[in-house]
This record gives structure tokens, C-alpha cells and sequence, in this order.
């Protein structure tokens, strides 16, 4: 389990994520959510955290494990996208390019640890990965 003091450097962010342990409703639907171990039923979870509770990936992540959840989520380079593809970052809003993508693991941390091994990543490299990454999508000037 990761502590959340190491992970946050201010008072303010430790505070907030606090208040999102102790918040009934959030932690009630994340357990419903990753109770299915589904990527799409998980992402609706994820979105509405982005955009209700104003998490941020790398929030989620450690609200994952700090709850032991199935679900595992992964900042993957993006550079190992095909090119048609780009990782982009639609959870803020801004659509900017990002250098990593959204992997979503819901079979436990067998699945989580093969993947980041396949890339080379730490558990705490993924951590601050998270911090920029986005969602595949179409690279717009390829498809037209």
C-alpha cells in the first residue's frame, strides 16, 4: 500500500485526497465499478472522478491501492502507439498531446506488474507518468 504523505509535497493536496477517502458516495460507487473488472465500466468511474471530484490520474491510482482495488491504472508511452494514433489529454479538457496513454488493468497486480515490466516502467514511474497522460485517439491530420 502506498503512503500518501510520500506522494504529496503540499498540505493542501494531502488534505484534499483525505477528504476523498472519508467521501461515502465516491468510495461506495469505486467499489460497484471495479467489482465488474471491465475497462469501460471502470473508465466511466475514472471520468466522473476527473470531472466531479476533480481528481487527477495519478489521485486515482493511489485510491486504487489505497482501497486494494482489482483495477490498476497505467501511463504507457505513447510512443509505442501506432501512428495513426496519439494520446491526448480530453480529461482536463485541453486536448493537448501527452507523451503517455491511459492503460486500464482490471485483473489484479499480476496484469499491472507483467505490463509495466513489458515497458520498463517502476511502480513509481508509472506514478508520475500519470501525471501526463491522456486517452488514445485518432490523429486527426493522418485521417484527413
Amino acid at each position: 500500500m502506498l503512503k500518501t504523505e510520500t506522494i504529496y509535497f503540499n498540505k493542501k493536496e494531502q488534505e484534499h485526497f483525505k477528504s476523498l477517502l472519508k467521501d461515502k458516495e465516491l468510495i461506495s460507487s469505486l467499489r460497484f465499478y471495479d467489482s465488474y473488472r471491465d475497462c469501460a465500466v471502470m473508465s466511466q468511474w475514472i471520468m466522473e472522478a476527473c470531472t466531479k471530484h476533480k481528481m487527477a490520474l495519478e489521485d486515482i491510482e493511489i485510491l486504487l491501492r489505497t482501497k486494494e482495488c482489482n483495477s490498476y491504472l497505467l501511463g504507457l508511452p505513447a510512443t509505442s502507439l501506432p501512428s495513426h494514433q496519439k494520446a491526448r489529454n480530453l480529461l482536463k479538457g485541453d486536448g493537448e498531446l501527452v507523451p503517455y496513454f491511459l492503460w486500464i488493468c482490471v485483473n489484479g497486480e499480476d496484469e499491472s506488474i507483467q505490463t509495466l515490466k513489458l515497458y520498463g516502467i517502476s511502480k513509481e514511474q508509472n506514478l508520475e507518468n500519470l501525471s501526463q497522460t491522456g486517452v488514445i485517439c485518432e490523429d486527426e491530420e493522418i485521417l484527413l
